[in-house]
C-alpha cells in the first residue's frame, strides 16, 4: 500500500487530518492490516478480504447491534468497531478505519496468566450476551464450522486438484481422511445446542493485552454470528495449547499443553453458565476445531491457495500438518 492511499481513505474520514506514516500488521490470514501514524494519532486501517467477506455489510450490522449491547451492558474490556460504523470502497478495495488500542497482539502464548485471563474476556462476552436476541444476527459466512461442509470441500479438492500437489500432500490426505467422523460428530452435537453469540475466531492475537498480560480488548469482530460455544472454547484450545504456534514447522516439537487445554476449560466452566451437553464436549472442542483447521489449511493447499494468505508453496501444507500433529497429540 502506498502512503496516498492511506491518506486518501483517511480523508474521508477526517478530511483535515494528515497521515504521517504507516506500518504493516502481519497478524491477520484474511485482512490486511496497516498502523497509521496520524496529525489527530494512531488508527488501525483494514483492507477487508471480499472473497471471504462478500457480503460485509451484513457483518457491519452484526458488529454493530453487539457492540452496542456490551457498551450498554458495561463489558469489561474494549471491544473497538470501526469509525462511524462505515466502510469506504476505494481503488477497487474495501476499507475500514479502527481505533487504535495501545496494547500488545501476541501469535503465541507466553504464559498461564494470559490463557487464563482471555477465558475469563471470553466467558464475560457471553455472559453479557446471554439474553441477547440472537436470531437478529445473519450468518455472515455460510457453512462456518460445519464439519460436513469443509468435508465437501475436501473430497472437492482432491477432485480437481493437480497431481503434483496430491502427491506433495499424499500424507496429510491420508491423515484427515483417517479422521473424518469426527467432524461428523462435532456437528451431531452442535445441532443440539443453544445458539449463543459467537466469535468464532478466539485465537490468542484477537486478545490485546497490557504490559502485565491483562486483557484490554477483544478485536477482529468480523466472524460474529449465531453459533455454539464449542467454535469458541475450541478454537482457544486449538490455538493456546500449541506453544509453537500454527505457523511452526518444527514438526518433532509440536504438541498440545495439557495444562493448558486443562486451564481453558476449568475457567470456561467456572466463569460461564453452560447445559450439561457443552459442558461435557469442551475437550472434544478443541480437538474437532484443530482437526477442522487442518482440513481447512490442506484443503486450501489443494485448491492453489485461493483462501489463506502465503508466503511459499508450501504454507498452507505445512499448516495443515502443524494443525493435524496438535489435533492428535489431544488423543
Amino acid at each position: 500500500m502506498e502512503l496516498s492511499i492511506a491518506q486518501h481513505v483517511f480523508s474521508n474520514y477526517f478530511d483535515a487530518a494528515q497521515v504521517i506514516d504507516y506500518s504493516v500488521v502481519n497478524n491477520g490470514l484474511i485482512n490486511k492490516t496497516y498502523k497509521l501514524d496520524t496529525s489527530q494519532g494512531i488508527y488501525i486501517l483494514q483492507e477487508i478480504n471480499q472473497k471471504v467477506f462478500n457480503e460485509p455489510e451484513l457483518a457491519l450490522e452484526n458488529i454493530k447491534r453487539v457492540s452496542i449491547w456490551l457498551k450498554e451492558h458495561e463489558f469489561n474490556y474494549a471491544f473497538p468497531t470501526p469509525i462511524h460504523f462505515t466502510y469506504k470502497f476505494f481503488f477497487d478495495k474495501l476499507w475500514r478505519l479502527l481505533p487504535y488500542i495501545n496494547a500488545t497482539s501476541y501469535n503465541e502464548i507466553k504464559n498461564k496468566k494470559m490463557v487464563s485471563n482471555a477465558t475469563v474476556c471470553i466467558a464475560d462476552f457471553y455472559r453479557i450476551l446471554d439474553q441477547f436476541p440472537v436470531q437478529d444476527l445473519h450468518f455472515t459466512i455460510p457453512h462456518f464450522h460445519h464439519g460436513k461442509y469443509y468435508i465437501d470441500e475436501f473430497h472437492k479438492a482432491l477432485n480437481h486438484c493437480s497431481s503434483e500437489r496430491k502427491s506433495q500432500a499424499i500424507q496429510e490426505i491420508n491423515h484427515i481422511k483417517s479422521a473424518l467422523d469426527e467432524l461428523v460428530y462435532f456437528d451431531e452435537v452442535v445441532r443440539q445446542l443453544p445458539n449463543r453469540v459467537v466469535h468464532f475466531d478466539t485465537k490468542i492475537s484477537n486478545f490485546l493485552f497490557d504490559e502485565d498480560f491483562n486483557v484490554k480488548a477483544l478485536i477482529d469482530l468480523d466472524t460474529l454470528m449465531p453459533g455454539s460455544i464449542l467454535s469458541d472454547v475450541g478454537d482457544m484450545i486449538r490455538t493456546y495449547s500449541n506453544k509453537l504456534g500454527e505457523e511452526s514447522t518444527d514438526f518433532d516439537r509440536i504438541k498440545a499443553d495439557p495444562e493448558t487445554v486443562e486451564t481453558i476449560v476449568d475457567s470456561i466452566l467456572q466463569h460461564t453458565q453452560l447445559t450439561d451437553l457443552e459442558k461435557n464436549h469442551l475437550f472434544f472442542a478443541g480437538k474437532a476445531i484443530t482437526l477442522m483447521q487442518s482440513i481447512r489449511f490442506l484443503t486450501d493447499f489443494l485448491k492453489g491457495d485461493v483462501y489463506y494468505a502465503v508466503n511459499h508453496p508450501f504454507h498452507n501444507l505445512n499448516r495443515a500438518k502443524n494443525q493435524f500433529i496438535i489435533y492428535d497429540s489431544m488423543n
